[in-house]
């Protein structure tokens, strides 16, 4: 059975920059932030005409990154809110800064000589913060922007088809500016009739496995079903080879806590599963790390073990 095509009409375009998620658009803002606060301490220090910190900015703007980066601020999120990453923006910013300063000072011990530190670079620092902040706070209105629209939507089923099924189709509907557009629901024992279900039903979870490997959905929000649990994990792992984004509603999801990591949808907690290690990008480049590195061994050691062989 064939999914239902979107209403919105999304370009080839938007679709192909859309698979990437928001991650790439981060990076470069953050990038483009700490220009702006290199730039910037250059041309003040052309106009005091002292010496320019631009070089000490820089490397605090890298280093800057860097945290924002091991600390998850670049991750793909549903929820897009400055507000939200205002906390872990400071708290990263202040560690940044403190190894800048550490930094100068360890350089100082090593030269052995009267270093002192410029503090000028703080002001580099502070520009650099300011426009992240903005940056990210335009650029997040940006991405909504094409969400709502449906510039970028990335089709998803919802598995289950009860009151918490009814819940996430609802929200993903009515706020498209998360992202996600549901097409059809999936259990196979739906406590309501084909009438009364706001998407139409597609089979049971079992048709999961099928759907994705024919590419024709990227994300899956897993509600409450029938299904038993076990089988239901079963399912699951199964999926896990698919180049696919799992969304599970955790139980109890009225008193559950909403930590920094998970996604929300309009206050719904969806706790996002970890791709399998062998589908992450850091672990392709350290296969084809071992695969150089291996394959240069051998190279170079196999006249010896001809002589060996000899």
């Amino acid at each position: 059975m064939d999914l239902p095509t979107p209403d919105a009409a999304v370009s080839p375009g938007w679709t192909r920059l859309a698979q990437f998620g928001v991650r790439p658009f981060l990076v470069l803002l953050d990038t483009l932030a700490v220009g702006i606060g290199v730039l910037g301490m250059e041309v003040v220090s052309r106009q005091l005409d002292v010496d320019s910190p631009a070089r000490k900015t820089l490397a605090f703007g890298a280093v800057l990154v860097l945290l924002f980066w091991l600390g998850g601020l670049h991750r793909s999120r549903l929820s897009l809110s400055v507000l939200d990453d205002l906390p872990a923006l400071a708290g990263r910013w202040l560690v940044a800064a403190a190894l800048a300063v550490l930094g100068q000072i360890a350089w100082s011990r090593a030269i052995w000589a009267d270093y002192l530190i410029d503090w000028q670079f703080l002001w580099g620092a502070v520009t650099t913060l300011v426009a992240a902040v903005a940056l990210r706070a335009i650029g997040y209105a940006v991405v909504r922007r094409l969400r709502s629209r449906g510039l970028v939507a990335h089709r998803a089923l919802v598995v289950g088809a009860g009151r918490v099924g009814h819940q996430v189709a609802d929200i993903l509907t009515s706020h498209p500016e998360y992202g996600l557009h549901p097409i059809g629901f999936l259990d196979a024992d739906p406590p309501h009739r084909d009438d009364d279900l706001p998407l139409p039903l597609l089979g049971g979870p079992q048709s999961l496995t099928r759907f994705l490997e024919a590419g024709q959905v990227g994300n899956v929000v897993v509600a409450f079903s029938t299904m038993k649990e076990s089988e239901m994990v079963h399912v699951i792992r199964a999926c896990d080879r698919y180049r696919c984004e799992l969304f599970v509603v955790p139980r109890l999801f009225e008193l559950h806590h909403v930590a920094g990591d998970m996604d929300t949808a309009w206050g719904l907690p969806l706790v996002r599963l970890r791709r399998a290690t062998y589908r992450s990008p850091a672990w392709r480049v350290k296969r084809l790390v071992d695969v150089l590195v291996s394959g240069l061994a051998l190279v170079a050691i196999a006249p010896l073990l001809l002589v060996l062989a000899v």
